[in-house]
């Protein structure tokens, strides 16, 4: 098994910080040592929130602020910075739930501009969605809400 161990690299507070909405990096801390102990793959993934509102779960829980989706050179910004400080895969995500997913513009930019998997998640509602992601560049993607609300999976599989 593998496991994507991702602090937010668009949360204000480093992981080692103390403060107002620090249980979620608190909880990576908790966790390493059981982690380490059951002695299973670990990815260091950064997850990049990208979006704007309405605000979304994974906004308010992590207290992140969303890269705008019309600043693809601050996505890539981040997102060099974060394998320049060890990720192995960047997470780009609308979030739960998300209205729209991630332009192509942003995946294709972050894709090109760094060498390690790329995953897209949030508001990717059918297969066209996939297949626009990941011809942009998205090395894996994330569904979350669609196989939540969807009792019919055909609009998953190609038409």
């Amino acid at each position: 098994p593998t496991f994507f161990f991702h602090p937010h690299a668009g949360s204000p507070a480093p992981l080692w910080s103390r403060g107002l909405g620090d249980v979620y990096k608190r909880q990576h801390v908790e966790a390493a040592p059981l982690i380490m102990a059951m002695d299973i793959e670990t990815i260091a993934t950064a997850y990049l929130l990208v979006g704007e509102g309405p605000l979304t779960t994974a906004a308010y829980i992590t207290q992140t602020l969303p890269i705008p989706s019309a600043k693809p050179e601050l996505a890539v910004a981040t997102a060099s910075a974060a394998v320049l400080l060890g990720m192995q895969a960047i997470y780009l995500d609308a979030g739960s739930g998300a209205a729209n997913s991630i332009p192509t513009e942003v995946v294709s930019a972050v894709s090109n501009a760094v060498d390690v998997p790329i995953i897209v998640g949030g508001g990717i509602r059918d297969f066209e969605g996939m297949e626009r992601v990941w011809a942009a560049g998205a090395d894996l993607v994330v569904l979350g809400t669609v196989l939540e609300k969807v009792r019919d999976f055909s609009q998953l599989t190609p038409s």
